[in-house]
């Protein structure tokens, strides 16, 4: 077997140490995926323990005791005009009425918001759809509606 020249024994020490190099960049890259997959499996398994055992520690924290909840009410207005019931319902029932308030304002604010967002995509799709084509030709349509709607068909 022939003896190697200098010239190809010191490239083979320089490839080696091109190697020794990519092989403790590879295992210090194997040891943080390692260490990620470790921590991802733990905050799977964490959101699906936590809830039960916060669960479990509200049950255990009222074993043995007795809660009872009694809530009447009666609703009953007698006055002479409308403005006169409505002050004497509101002046008993505030919170009652301030909660019912709260709450048509609540599903005013989230009609709103639906159509405001409609609103959005209707003016949007447009540059959407064109984007789309600049992007991909060949790419069919979701032929969605112009409000962003899917076709009364795919439902």
């Amino acid at each position: 077997m022939p003896k190697p020249s200098r010239r190809s024994f010191d490239e083979l020490l320089v490839e080696n140490a091109k190697l020794k190099e990519q092989n403790t960049q590879l295992r210090r890259f194997g040891a943080f995926n390692g260490t990620t997959k470790i921590c991802g499996d733990a905050l799977r398994v964490a959101r699906i323990v936590l809830p039960w055992y916060f669960i479990y520690r509200a049950v255990e924290a009222y074993a043995g005791r007795t809660s009872v909840l009694d809530a009447t009410g009666t609703f009953r207005v007698e006055s002479e005009s409308f403005v006169e019931a409505v002050e004497k319902i509101l002046n008993a029932h505030t919170l009652c009425a301030s909660f019912v308030l709260i709450g048509i304002a609540g599903m005013v604010f989230g009609y709103k918001q639906i159509k405001l967002r409609q609103r959005n995509i209707q003016h949007l799709s447009p540059y959407q759809q064109k984007y789309e084509r600049l992007k991909d030709s060949k790419r069919s349509s979701s032929q969605l509606s112009p409000e962003g709607e899917t076709r009364p068909g795919d439902e």
